[in-house]
């Protein structure tokens, strides 16, 4: 298993149309299991996320507000915001 931070990697479809928040962390060389793992032992509100546009994915499986995600493009797996939006 491999692990990249500081990278930020792929987008998904949202109510903000066709872009994502995406954190700044990639997972390869694992499995979905791995990646299901690393987003249940992760502290994502220290890790940086941006807004991404990303195609070639598949959406595994959401943790606690974390979507994992599989990019079948560039072989990883990335993971998401996916917390509701708060209303200004």
């Amino acid at each position: 298993m491999t692990l990249a931070q500081g990278r930020a990697i792929i987008t998904l479809t949202t109510e903000r149309g066709n872009t994502m928040l995406v954190y700044h962390t990639e997972l390869s060389n694992a499995t979905e299991e791995d990646a299901i793992d690393y987003a249940r032992g992760m502290v994502w509100n220290e890790v940086e996320c941006s807004e991404q546009e990303i195609a070639h994915k598949q959406h595994i499986e959401d943790v606690d507000g974390v979507g994992v995600w599989y990019c079948y493009g560039a072989d990883h797996y990335f993971f998401t915001d996916e917390l509701p939006l708060e209303e200004e």
